[in-house]
């Protein structure tokens, strides 16, 4: 087999020709890596089919840098995203694999970020329902939960006090807003106690 042509993309890819018909398209990377790949070299089936794993991955890795470069995503979104966009399973594999060696993709700090900024406003029922349901291992999350939640259940209860007078109202919105029966019933009947005294 022989390279027939090499032809540059607008978006800096590069696709190979071999023998007149186009079998690839190369990541500028991986064609800068490979200086046997020139116009009318000669190319094996292995060497092209390692080409192709390669530039795969290069691909998915960069759509992946793409992505979380809007806003953190969990390696489970990442993965999904990846797999929407057509890479395979091996490439988004490899990608997400590179993604987290540099950090950029890590389910730990996006538990404790997600903690921190809905922490003030939601209760540990919801918090871990919502990040399972951004495919975070249940043992991530209980490692980032708080560890008691009675304070943000008061801050929340003092919030709504005019709107919910009532002790079950209240105890029913708190409990919307994912925090353990005990805990709002506790916090409700601190809170309209504290109003009835005043």
């Amino acid at each position: 087999m022989q390279i027939t042509a090499i032809v540059k993309q607008k978006n800096g890819s590069y696709d190979i020709y071999v023998d007149g018909e186009k079998v690839e398209k190369l990541d500028a990377l991986v064609l800068a890596a490979n200086r046997n790949i020139k116009v009318g070299a000669e190319i094996s089936s292995n060497t092209l089919e390692d080409i192709k794993k390669t530039s795969g991955a290069n691909f998915a890795f960069d759509a992946g840098i793409k992505y979380i470069s809007r806003n953190m995503h969990t390696e489970s979104e990442v993965r999904e995203k990846l797999l929407t966009l057509g890479y395979s399973p091996d490439d988004t594999e490899s990608a997400i694999d590179r993604l987290k060696d540099y950090g950029y993709v890590s389910d730990e700090a996006y538990c404790k970020a997600y903690v921190a900024t809905y922490g003030r406003n939601r209760g540990k029922i919801r918090l871990s329902f919502e990040l399972a349901n951004k495919g975070i291992d249940k043992e991530i999350i209980s490692q980032n939960l708080p560890e008691d939640d009675r304070i943000s259940a008061k801050i929340m209860a003092e919030s709504k006090i005019k709107k919910y007078t009532d002790r079950e109202k209240m105890i029913r919105y708190l409990m919307g807003r994912g925090y353990e029966y005990d805990v709002a019933r506790e916090v409700a009947s601190e809170v309209l106690e504290d109003v009835v005294r005043d």
